[in-house]
């Protein structure tokens, strides 16, 4: 992602120089023949015409280049949708990114640059973005790898601080083979069949506060797996009911969606957590 960023970073300096590189044309000044230049009579008198109205100019950024948002999909190993999105004009911008049913916030550079990965759960892919009242812009990539993988994420609103852990091979907590935000793993990893990697998207403090972990990894590797979802108990939580969704890649192609539902203990618990256990099979919850 890096890389990627560099070099839409170097892409959007290019067209910088271009536009300021490239002028209008000079204005030619025209003058009339002095054998034309005699006063107008009456009878010479023709009538006058307004001028046709210019076309409006287009809308440019404070460095020149074109206003609009402009959004690439293209696919990735491991059935991942690399996203570019560009608007000189949307500097520092809050985008929603949306995808088979789920959604999430991001938000653009000081250049009005973002990138971002997005693991697929369709093919081909539909993504679409939003900025602010502009009209939303859709990209697709075709992901002929995705029946290859598992793909299972929680959904959430909110900063409710919940953490999707899985654990492969029979690994326990904190062993290698526990893959949660604290240790994600990466594609890489996953591809050299170190089991599966957690993508993390979605900021609680930006607008849409939807947030989502999708946790994926080969169907080779799926039989021996367990997922948990860890729930804190604090003062904005306590006593309440917690509201989240859970979506699944079938091996047959479609995405089941479902709501997971929890009342959490009262506000003596604080400091506690419950960890939501079998999430995609039997849930049952374990106190701890």
């Amino acid at each position: 992602m890096a890389i990627r960023m560099a070099i839409l970073r170097a892409s959007a300096l290019m067209l910088l120089c271009v536009a300021f590189a490239v002028g209008w044309p000079a204005r030619v000044q025209t003058q009339t023949p002095s054998a034309l230049s005699a006063p107008i009579t009456h009878s010479d008198a023709v009538e006058s015409q307004s001028p046709v109205d210019p076309a409006p100019a287009a809308r440019l950024s404070p460095f020149g280049l074109p206003c609009g948002l402009v959004v690439t999909a293209a696919a990735m190993p491991a059935a991942m949708v690399a996203l570019d999105i560009l608007d000189p004009c949307q500097a520092e911008a809050d985008l929603e990114i949306s995808h088979a049913g789920f959604s999430f916030a991001a938000r653009t550079d000081m250049m009005g640059l973002l990138t971002v990965d997005i693991p697929a759960f369709e093919t081909p892919a539909f993504v679409t973005v939003r900025s602010g009242d502009d009209d939303a812009v859709m990209a697709i990539a075709g992901l002929p790898d995705l029946a290859d993988y598992m793909r299972v994420a929680i959904a959430w609103d909110g900063d409710l601080g919940l953490a999707f852990h899985a654990f492969a091979a029979g690994a326990d907590f904190g062993v290698p083979g526990h893959i949660w935000q604290g240790t994600p793993g990466t594609v890489t990893d996953m591809l050299a069949g170190q089991g599966g990697f957690l993508t993390v998207l979605g900021d609680p403090h930006l607008t849409p506060s939807r947030q989502i972990q999708i946790f994926s990894i080969p169907q080779a590797q799926a039989n021996d797996l367990r997922l948990a979802l860890d729930i804190p108990i604090n003062p904005a939580t306590c006593d309440r009911p917690l509201v989240a969704q859970a979506m699944q890649l079938t091996q047959s192609g479609a995405v089941d969606i479902w709501p997971i539902t929890v009342t959490l203990p009262g506000c003596d618990a604080v400091g506690d957590f419950l960890m939501l256990q079998n999430l995609f099979e039997a849930p049952r919850l374990a106190a701890n």
